[in-house]
C-alpha cells in the first residue's frame, strides 16, 4: 500500500517491545528499545503476577530504587524496561546456573518518544543475548494476549 507522498507503508505489526540495537560490551550487553505504545510503558499487578509464573524470583532480586532494596518495592508499577532488565538477569542465572553477581540497569532515553536503554551484565554474552530475546519475547506475547 502506497502511502501519500509515495512511499511505501508498513503494514508490520506494532509490537509492545522491540530491540532496536544491542551492542555486546566487555562487561555488559547494552540494548536500545522502543516500546510500541503507552499502554505498554508500565508494568501493573496483573502482568506481574504472570511474569511471576514465569520468572518465579523476579520479587527477591536485589534493585536499587527510590522504595526499597528488592525488586519487590516497585515491580507493580514501574517501567515495562525495568521488568525486561531483571527478567534478563533471571533468565540468565535460570541458563546458567549459579555464579557470577549480575546487575543491570534501565533508563528511558527518550520518555515520550518511549525509548530506553537496557545494560546487564553478563558471564556468557551468548546467554545474555538469548536471556534478553527470551524475555522481550514473553513479554511480547503477554502484552499482546493479556489484558494487562
Amino acid at each position: 500500500m502506497a502511502a501519500r507522498d509515495g512511499r511505501l507503508a508498513c503494514a508490520c505489526p506494532v509490537h509492545p517491545i522491540s530491540i532496536d540495537h544491542v551492542a555486546v560490551r566487555a562487561d555488559r550487553v547494552v540494548a536500545e528499545v522502543r516500546v510500541g505504545d503507552e499502554r505498554y510503558a508500565s508494568t501493573t499487578p496483573a502482568l506481574l503476577n504472570a511474569a511471576l509464573r514465569r520468572f518465579p524470583h523476579l520479587l527477591s532480586h536485589a534493585c536499587v530504587n527510590g522504595k526499597g532494596s528488592t525488586f519487590v518495592a516497585v515491580a507493580d508499577n514501574t517501567s515495562i524496561v525495568h521488568l525486561l532488565e531483571h527478567m534478563t538477569i533471571e533468565e540468565q542465572v535460570r541458563i546458567g546456573g549459579t555464579g557470577p553477581l549480575y546487575v543491570g540497569k534501565s533508563v528511558w532515553t527518550d520518555r515520550r518518544r518511549l525509548r530506553a536503554r537496557v545494560e546487564v551484565s553478563y558471564a556468557d554474552d551468548l546467554v545474555a543475548l538469548y536471556a534478553l530475546k527470551t524475555a522481550q519475547e514473553w513479554l511480547n506475547a503477554a502484552l499482546s494476549h493479556g489484558r494487562f
